[in-house]
């Protein structure tokens, strides 16, 4: 929903992860997580991504055409499926 709010009026959004905090699998703030667990992270943001119509660009940069109505159809699905209806 944020995607759509302040991409308005935009053609293109683009994402790529990062972390506010470091955390370990247990959900623990770390000063350092493994790159296994990193990379983890990074694999389930971009199946999220993925479902919701993100194309991987490279370097773990993802790209959507906010002009795409399959962008809408696939917000609605995931939202639905999280009982935000």
């Amino acid at each position: 929903m944020l995607i759509e709010h302040v991409g308005a009026g935009r053609r293109v959004c683009a994402l790529q992860a990062m972390y506010l905090e470091r955390r370990d699998a247990a959900g623990e703030v770390v000063d350092k997580i493994s790159e296994v667990e990193r990379d983890s992270a990074v694999a389930k943001l971009g199946i999220l991504w993925f479902q919701l119509g993100f194309e991987l660009f490279g370097d773990e940069v993802w790209i959507l055409d906010l002009g795409s109505r399959t962008v809408r159809d696939r917000i609605e699905v995931i939202c639905e499926s999280l009982g935000l209806g």
